[in-house]
């Protein structure tokens, strides 16, 4: 609304007539903004405002240039006023010398896209943004802030959609074959705005380009948000696979679907994953009784697939399936390990993931089993991370985190404290690791919480100074990194957990504990 009045204003100024909507407000604006260019252009010849927005089109499509690249587009474009780049380019500065902008604020170039793709010339300002990965990453950022007319299940455009919205559509169906990943690794990132956009150019696609540009894609993690235009990846990469008859390709794509199924997150889907990676792992069991030494790893890593989908279901049946599955696992790493040094990592990976899996159930022969597993996992990449630090120390911390959990869980005041013992190792390695790697901030915080909780459920006063000092490193890390501001709510539910759980207690260390907690609660607020 700001930016509205902004632009009445602009227009009163002016000496226009009121206008009586934003549309024609932006018009307005766009037709000041071509009169300002064409002054600064100082020329006599007739400068046609249509490439004046075409390539102000195409420069707010791919976020800006440089002049080099926008010289290419303008002949592409085929505008022949010579220095037309050039005068452009010095209009419209980048942040450094040879850098174009895209045209100011976002709604005016937003605009000037919806009128040029709905153009004679739109397919090809189109064409000309996506060129290479980079643009197309550009070009998926913009157009998923602009509104797309779609159906309820994204799968295509409506019938009443705009032009340019189909121009834009087609144009993002060319660049599946060659900039795919791209598109679904922005998708992930940008989050499921992108979903109509890269659904419907999918869905235009005839199957040999679809199959043809499956190939090219690989499925390495999963998004929830963008899980449907994934799920029709994957039963592609499926339907290819079987045609071809290949088994391995068949059992890969079988878990790949399954995985994408999951991430959708409904009943159904849940469902049809759990048959999907049945049948996967079915497939790898087979293949793996005729050539183990290639096989039983993907045997391996299906079946921790199949445990997934299980635990995913939450009956009791489905949990013992997934433990039987998970322990199978362990075994077939066990034997792996006995060669490569890298399957150690798996191997400890498994047990964690047996350890998860055995929690669930409360009887006390399985919380016995978890947390032999879950110490054996400790065991082994404390050893790791004594070969390599740098690889497998943050993989240790985790899983010592994981034991502390496991630990409270138990309630007896030994596991307590043998909890905080691992709580606190697992916090001091990310505290290291923070100092170089920002990235481990959140890990720490978690173990901040972790410890001053484990604390407050032990007797005497020095464990909860050593909450206390917990707390303060952790305010101490919000105000250094004011991104974790997520982090608020639960410093300051800690905060006042201490404060009133301190009350019992008599001594000297008490009134500067309440004072010192009092600062935490202030500087918390500012």
């Amino acid at each position: 609304r700001p930016l509205f009045i902004h632009l009445a204003a602009l227009a009163a100024l002016a000496g226009e007539a009121m206008h009586e909507s934003k549309e024609a407000l932006v018009q307005s604006q766009l037709n000041r903004e071509f009169a300002h260019w064409k002054r600064w252009f100082g020329t006599k010849e007739p400068l046609p405002s249509e490439d004046w927005g075409c390539t102000l089109a195409w420069l707010a499509l791919v976020s800006g240039s440089d002049v080099k690249v926008m010289r290419q587009a303008v002949n592409s474009l085929e505008i022949a006023i010579p220095r037309f780049a050039e005068v452009t380019a010095d209009f419209y500065p980048g942040v450094s010398k040879g850098l174009v902008a895209p045209l100011q604020p976002d709604l005016l170039g937003e605009a000037l896209i919806e009128q040029q793709l709905g153009k004679e010339r739109g397919k090809h300002i189109m064409k000309l943004a996506l060129q290479d990965w980079f643009q197309v990453a550009n070009v998926l950022a913009v157009l998923s802030r602009m509104k797309c007319a779609h159906s309820t299940d994204f799968r295509e455009l409506t019938a009443d959609a705009p032009q340019w919205q189909r121009t834009a559509t087609e144009g993002l169906a060319e660049a599946w074959q060659k900039h795919g990943q791209v598109m679904l690794d922005i998708g992930r990132l940008l989050g499921r705005r992108t979903l109509p956009w890269l659904l419907g150019s999918w869905n235009i696609l005839p199957q040999a380009e679809q199959e043809s540009a499956a190939k090219q894609i690989t499925l390495k993690t999963q998004a929830a948000c963008i899980a449907e235009v994934l799920v029709e990846v994957a039963r592609v990469r499926l339907c290819s696979a079987t045609t071809v008859g290949e088994d391995d390709g068949v059992a890969a794509a079988w878990c790949d679907l399954s995985v994408s199924l999951s991430a959708q997150g409904d009943v159904a889907s849940r469902r049809e994953a759990l048959t999907c990676a049945r049948e996967a792992a079915d497939t790898y069991r087979t293949l793996a009784a005729e050539q183990p030494a290639a096989y039983l790893p993907d045997l391996a890593k299906s079946l921790s697939n199949l445990a997934d989908h299980l635990w995913e279901q939450g009956d009791t049946a489905s949990l013992d399936e997934a433990l039987v599955c998970a322990r199978e696992v362990v075994n077939i790493r066990r034997k792996l390990a006995v060669e490569p040094a890298a399957y150690h990592f798996e191997v400890a990976l498994s047990l964690t993931h047996l350890a998860a899996g055995l929690f669930q159930r409360r009887d006390s022969a399985s919380q016995e089993e978890a947390l032999a597993c879950a110490r054996e996992a400790v065991d082994i990449y404390r050893r790791l991370a004594a070969e390599q630090p740098d690889i497998y120390l943050p993989d240790l911390a985790v899983s010592l985190s994981n034991l502390a959990d496991s630990l409270s869980l138990t309630g007896d005041a030994v596991s307590l404290r043998g909890a905080l013992v691992c709580a606190k190792e697992a916090a001091d390695i990310f505290r290291n690791l923070s100092f170089e790697q920002p990235v481990f901030l959140p890990d720490l915080a978690k173990l901040h919480n972790t410890v001053c909780k484990l604390a407050l459920h032990l007797s005497g006063l020095e464990p909860r100074i050593e909450a206390l000092s917990f707390v303060s490193e952790a305010v101490s890390v919000f105000r250094e990194h004011p991104k974790l501001s997520r982090l608020r709510e639960y410093l300051k539910n800690l905060l006042e957990l201490l404060t009133e759980d301190i009350v019992g207690f008599h001594g000297h260390y008490l009134a500067a504990m309440k004072e010192e907690l009092l600062a935490l609660q202030q500087q918390l607020e500012q």
